[in-house]
């Protein structure tokens, strides 16, 4: 009996992330942001390919996050392996929110709109920097968010 309760567990989450990441890489995809992420890398002959990488992408998340007792016990390599993934989630993560920024053009309309007379490089790495400030202050400091 047990064993059919974890069973269903599994179809449950397997299913719940499977819509998420199905409706995230929709909401992506129909957006533009993989097209214009394409135009702007001159990789447009490789647009399905990016949307399948997304799509393959989003599901091994969601199977990796199912799994959260999964340990790296492999010593110094698998620090190595969790320290690479954490750099390209996160270069994944600011890529995607600053393509969808330009997307929407939230810059040009903050800019116009605050009345602040600067850069708009500047204002993108105040931005990025507080991100990056933020994130090491998650990580690094002991009970930062409770």
């Amino acid at each position: 009996m047990m064993i059919l309760k974890y069973i269903f567990l599994i179809g449950i989450g397997l299913s719940a992330g499977m819509v998420i990441s199905s409706a995230y890489a929709a909401f992506i995809t129909s957006v533009g942001v993989v097209k214009y992420i394409s135009v702007r890398t001159n990789t447009t002959n490789w647009l399905k390919a990016y949307k399948y990488v997304i799509v393959v992408s989003l599901l091994t998340g969601t199977v990796i996050t199912l799994f959260t007792d999964i340990q790296f016990s492999l010593g110094i390599f698998g620090q190595g392996i969790l320290i690479t993934l954490g750099i390209f989630e996160g270069i994944f993560v600011g890529f995607i929110a600053m393509a969808l920024a330009e997307v929407f053009d939230v810059f040009p309309i903050f800019n116009e709109k605050s009345k602040f007379k600067i850069n708009l490089n500047y204002m993108i790495f105040a931005f990025a920097a507080g991100k990056m400030v933020g994130s090491f202050a998650y990580w690094l400091i002991p009970n930062f968010i409770k």
